[in-house]
């Protein structure tokens, strides 16, 4: 992934937003494409950096998808993340499409851009899904997930944009968040998630810095913790990574100290949201969001903006998931 795209590569820049004090706004890039070291699509291996989740498993039980294959975009180009984390988390679907993806190994990525990713954009109209030059916009990706899975007459996922609700309390924000991400897994739907970077910039001619995008990136979630614990405002999470083919470790938090400002949507259609409007990843392990292009002394964030998950009506009818585990059952700080 690398500056300027829309929802799977390099993100393009749009125009800015009005001034906003310190704070002023820019348009992002308002991508999700990536791009990649050439490693190709191995089985996941144990994740390096930091601990693994299993570690923590026995104060925090987990509730996990197993792919058998982790997707990497670079058999393909560098901006296939999108369609690359579509076959991760249909192999770790299961079922005859999960046998389909994972037969056709490495080629899967290929085919499915090429019957899938080469119909009519429902965002753009004028381009196909897929733009090797860009990658793949939320929208688009969801259709595409859905023609894919309707091959094998499975109904159709949701895709949702996590952006924070008005007067939502940090802790509410990291709650619901958690429990859109666990409620897919437990109905057997890897999240296809999509992170964004930013940094601030400075406008002459406005003389002020201004918020813009750098990266887009899509990834599979493929496990965190059942449930939160009491006060949390953020969790651990395990995610495929197209940019590596291996499962790597993050953490997502609601940020109420100090203020950001991002875009929500694509390149076409988007607005500006202030109010730290999305939970911030910290991915030490992803190698392609930009974080490394600003000054060492500008300010870098990565959001979490939009998941294709299990629709409502596909989800468990009873989710025994406690919104937090209670502080006493939880092992003493060493």
């Amino acid at each position: 992934m690398r500056r300027g795209s829309d929802a799977g590569g390099r993100e393009r820049s749009a125009p800015r937003a009005p001034r906003v004090r310190l704070v002023a706004l820019a348009l992002a890039a308002v991508a999700g494409a990536c791009s990649s070291p050439s490693s190709p699509s191995v089985p996941p291996g144990p994740a390096s950096g930091p601990p693994r989740a299993a570690e923590f498993d026995a104060a925090e039980p987990w509730t996990r998808l197993s792919p058998p294959i982790v997707f990497a975009q670079a058999v393909h180009s560098d901006f296939a993340c999108g369609p690359a984390a579509l076959a991760t988390a249909l192999a770790a679907e299961g079922g005859a499409v999960g046998a389909a993806v994972v037969e056709l190994g490495d080629a899967a990525v290929a085919h499915t851009i090429t019957a899938h990713g080469s119909a009519s954009s429902e965002t753009y109209g004028d381009r196909p899904r897929f733009d090797p030059a860009s990658g793949t916009c939320a929208e688009d990706l969801l259709a595409w997930l859905d023609d894919w899975r309707a091959e094998y007459e499975l109904a159709p996922r949701a895709g949702l944009y996590l952006d924070r609700r008005a007067d939502e309390s940090a802790l509410d924000f990291a709650a619901r968040v958690h429990g859109t991400l666990v409620d897919s897994l437990r109905a057997g739907a890897a999240p296809v998630v999509r992170l964004r970077s930013f940094a601030p910039q400075y406008d002459p001619q406005r003389g002020a810095y201004l918020w813009v995008g750098l990266a887009g990136h899509w990834v599979v979630v493929v496990g965190a913790p059942s449930a939160l614990r009491a006060g949390a405002r953020g969790f651990a999470f395990e995610y495929a990574d197209p940019a590596t083919g291996a499962i790597a470790s993050g953490w997502l938090h609601a940020e109420d100290t100090r203020p950001f400002a991002a875009a929500k949507g694509n390149a076409r259609d988007w607005v500006w949201l202030t109010g730290n409007p999305f939970l911030l990843a910290t991915v030490p392990e992803q190698p392609t969001l930009a974080l490394a292009t600003p000054p060492w002394f500008l300010r870098t964030i990565v959001t979490l903006d939009h998941a294709l998950v299990a629709a409502p009506e596909t989800l468990p009818l009873e989710t025994p998931r406690p919104e937090t585990l209670p502080l006493e059952t939880l092992p003493p700080e060493r």
